[in-house]
């Protein structure tokens, strides 16, 4: 039996719904549209944006937002550009152009995976937030993903079943009705979003039996330290052994940090210099260990628009040990 959702107003005809390659080809039009204003962005504010670091993404909601919610609104007929070039457009259920909080609304829903998605940020280590934005970027996207994909007959993501909303082709041949998207894509996105929350919740417990290493431990003292460093944005802290071809393993340090501020080339070295002090200082057991390796990064990321670079000085720690007793005044 075929199911379709019904219409309050008896004579709007209604057009087929868009089929998933247009709708992917109109948003690699916008996206190129969105990308290339975020490349002007960072051309004229590139200082500015080296002292924001990561915490820039946002200013891509900016153009995002209003780009999206304002033209696949009634105020421009439910088309962006790379709508308009498909001959394609959103409706409400009622083959009507939504309104603009409708519209903002729908592509908050499809933004916020994207804006959390691999995003730098301590407070995101909080477990809590952890947790949520995990279930954001790889509940909610992966549902997105899979009904996008999937959900041919009604052709409708999670952002448009929350929102009652279609993407047609307006100029198609006209149906009774729209089609109704199958229970199953519900149930299965449901499912997918619990088992996220779940394995999300899992992870973040510690095993009550695990007795870190003492190094381990200082490891991730040291990662603290270097984390509430002003002069940092991120830092991250490994324990890595490494095989090089034809070569002993051996084992490294590795202090990676992005600062903020783009450094001339003798404040980088400097700064490597500072960290390893507090390396050497602060870990009591780094004779265990046969390098230390710091990468320092500098960049910007705006989330439509990103550049980092990265900085390694790498040396045995007898030899960083020469070079502090050389610079006392880097412990300072």
């Amino acid at each position: 039996m075929k199911t379709t959702e019904t219409n309050d107003n008896p004579n709007t005809n209604f057009p087929p719904v868009a089929g998933f390659w247009h709708r992917f080809a109109a948003w690699l039009i916008d996206s190129l549209l969105i990308i290339l204003a975020g490349q002007a962005v960072c051309l004229v504010f590139k200082p500015l944006l080296f002292q924001l670091g990561p915490y820039g993404r946002p200013i891509g909601l900016l153009f995002i937002l209003p780009y999206f919610g304002l033209m696949n609104s009634v105020v421009f007929d439910g088309q962006t550009f790379g709508k308009r070039l498909m001959k394609i457009a959103v409706r409400g259920a009622d083959n009507r152009p939504i309104s603009v909080l409708r519209s903002l609304g729908r592509v908050s829903i499809l933004a916020l995976p994207f804006l959390l998605g691999g995003w730098p940020l301590p407070v995101l280590e909080n477990p809590v937030a952890a947790v949520t934005a995990g279930l954001i970027v790889f509940g909610l996207g992966g549902s997105i993903l899979y009904t996008m994909v999937f959900n041919r007959k009604a052709g409708q993501g999670i952002h448009d079943l929350i929102c009652r909303t279609y993407v047609v082709q307006p100029d198609g041949y006209p149906a009774d009705a729209f089609p109704i998207t199958p229970g199953i894509h519900r149930v299965i996105s449901a499912v997918w979003m619990g088992l996220t929350a779940f394995m999300l919740a899992f992870l973040m417990f510690d095993n009550p039996s695990y007795t870190p290493k003492p190094v381990t431990v200082q490891v991730r003292q040291l990662r603290q330290t270097l984390s509430v460093d002003p002069r940092f944005f991120t830092a991250d802290v490994r324990d890595q052994t490494v095989t090089p071809e034809n070569n002993p393993a051996y084992r490294g340090l590795v202090v990676d940090v992005w600062t903020v501020g783009e450094l001339a080339e003798d404040e980088r070295w400097e700064t490597a210099v500072h960290i390893t002090g507090i390396v050497l200082r602060d870990m009591k057991d780094i004779d265990e260990f046969d390098q230390i390796q710091v990468k320092l990064s500098d960049g910007y990321d705006i989330g439509i628009a990103s550049y980092r670079s990265g900085f390694w000085y790498s040396n045995p720690v007898d030899e960083w040990q020469k070079i502090l007793s050389e610079n006392p005044e880097a412990l300072e």
